[in-house]
């Protein structure tokens, strides 16, 4: 099943890219080199930024076998594999030796700094495809064949982005007035006050947030180019 999905996919990608026309394609070879680039990279430094922490738990595990202490055997398995996962849980787990607990925090750290870095790289090269896009579309015959794949791409291009901004929140800290928000692969955002909720972002960057107090959902506004969260009441997240 899984094997037929991918060939599936694989196939309209091909048939994608051999139905663009020569002017664009050579520009949609370039963004898609680009982003298959930072994404390799952006995997290689979240992978730099566990290894310490993974090292740790799997020391703390070995010890934790060798003294018989089976319910933190199984919890430190569970973190590690979901380190590796990039799932770690937004909480401590029960049972989490102490003497790690400071290399969870700075592992947390480094890939929110990872998340941080590679949403701007990635905006970086949708804004230059973008602008070549625009380009090659100022010289283009309106009504053409090719003004409409311009405009079908660029279309694409912007969904796409939003659905990559979005990604590019995930496990991010935000900090404001000594407040720490940190947004989870699951959609749901934590507090260092303890408040929690959850979080969806629009396709206009506007953040979704929703506390369970029966109120209806805050729109906060992010902007990504200038790494900023903006509040209604005007109160600016920045992220670590």
């Amino acid at each position: 099943m899984k094997a037929s999905v991918f060939f599936a996919l694989a196939l309209i990608a091909t048939v994608h890219a051999q139905e663009l026309l020569p002017e664009l394609q050579p520009l949609a070879a370039k963004h898609k080199a680009n982003v298959a680039t930072i994404e390799s990279q952006k995997a290689t430094a979240l992978a730099h930024a566990r290894e310490v922490y993974v090292a740790a738990l799997e020391a703390a595990e070995k010890s934790a076998t060798t003294t018989g202490q089976l319910p933190i055997v199984a919890t430190l398995t569970k973190e590690r594999e979901a380190v590796n996962s990039g799932k770690m849980s937004p909480t401590l787990l029960a049972d989490l030796p102490k003497s790690i607990q400071a290399q969870r925090k700075s592992c947390e750290d480094a890939v929110a700094r990872v998340s941080a870095d590679f949403t701007l790289r990635q905006q970086r090269v949708d804004a230059d495809y973008l602008r070549a896009l625009a380009a090659l579309q100022s010289r283009t015959l309106p009504n053409s064949e090719l003004a409409k794949q311009l405009a079908e791409e660029k279309a694409s291009l912007l969904q796409g982005a939003a659905g990559k901004i979005a990604k590019n929140l995930y496990e991010t800290r935000w900090t404001s007035a000594g407040v720490t928000l940190t947004f989870h692969t699951d959609e749901s955002v934590s507090g260092s006050n303890g408040g929690k909720g959850t979080w969806k972002l629009t396709t206009d960057n506007k953040l979704l947030i929703q506390w369970p107090n029966g109120k209806p959902a805050e729109k906060w506004s992010y902007d990504p180019s200038a790494n900023k969260i903006t509040q209604p009441n005007g109160d600016i997240w920045r992220t670590q």
